[in-house]
């Protein structure tokens, strides 16, 4: 009987042992499954930040060409990089959290992830307010270039970018012959017609610049700068009168520094005599549609 007793005793300790061990291992186990899944998680925030770094590189890389865009895109590109920073110390520390943090975690890498996923919805947005702003450029580049068809291609010349384009109208196209800076009747025509196909792209500016050649002026005329700069004021009013409106144009003379070639013919001095008009994208209305995204 004694015996018996000290084996029953034997055999209950033996099996509460073994239910210790069991419970132990169990609980064990669920917490690596639950440390497991939280560093999958944690994982998966990490790649959707690196994928927006990625984003914001390429983004940088892209909008890095077109310079008239750079000074309006600067200050969102700053603040894009202080949001990323705030995510990955955040994302620090998630890390210091236990198992048992696992439903607030859960919590806060959802929001983590609609944070990403907003602000990869916002360089796509930039994205296409610049390409659109290209496209618009690309076809008055092209609009231009069917409105100067009737007239000889070396009295001419547009010239296209990523960031601008220019028209260059020779003074004999232009001007009348007996007069520095009067409009012939012809020139008044041509300049009409390019005014109407303005009046299409009112998120456009014009620079209207004037270029002489390196010759005296004729009398009544300062210098060179003069003459040039009367020639840019006489193109304007056409446009204007023909209702471009004022706010979009620059006036500009260059005078004789900043010739297409060389002054040291006849030829260069001619080509040298010109009306450049350039156009830029606004970039008033580009930051106004960037802030409009951002906000």
């Amino acid at each position: 009987m004694k015996y018996l007793s000290f084996a029953l005793i034997l055999l209950f300790s033996f099996t509460a042992c073994i239910g210790k061990k069991k419970h132990y291992a169990t609980l064990t186990s669920q917490e690596m499954k639950m440390d497991a899944l939280r560093r999958g998680q944690i994982q998966k925030v990490r790649r959707e930040l690196n994928s927006v770094r990625d984003s914001l590189r390429r983004y940088e890389i892209e909008t890095a060409t077109k310079t008239g865009s750079i000074s309006t895109l600067e200050t969102l590109r700053l603040e894009m990089d202080r949001k990323n920073k705030e995510l990955e110390e955040k994302l620090e520390n998630l890390n210091l959290q236990s198992s048992s943090q696992q439903k607030n975690l859960d919590k806060e890498i959802t929001g983590k992830e609609a944070e990403i996923t907003q602000l990869k919805s916002k360089i796509a947005s930039i994205r296409s307010l610049i390409d659109a702003q290209q496209v618009e450029l690309g076809t008055l580049t092209g609009d231009l270039r069917e409105k100067m068809l009737p007239y000889p291609p070396n009295k001419f010349e547009i010239i296209s970018s990523r960031a601008s384009m220019s028209l260059d109208i020779n003074e004999e196209l232009l001007f009348q012959k007996s007069s520095v800076s009067k409009l012939s009747d012809d020139g008044i025509i041509l300049i009409q017609n390019v005014a109407n196909l303005l009046n299409n792209y009112p998120a456009v500016n014009i620079e209207v610049i004037g270029h002489t050649d390196d010759g005296k002026p004729r009398t009544g005329y300062k210098d060179n700068w003069m003459i040039s700069t009367v020639r840019s004021v006489g193109v304007i009013n056409v446009l204007t009168e023909n209702g471009v409106t004022p706010n979009q144009i620059t006036a500009a003379g260059k005078g004789e520094y900043a010739p297409k070639k060389s002054n040291s013919s006849p030829e260069g001095q001619s080509e040298n005599r010109r009306i450049e008009i350039r156009f830029t994208p606004a970039q008033q209305v580009l930051a106004q549609k960037i802030k409009q995204v951002i906000e």
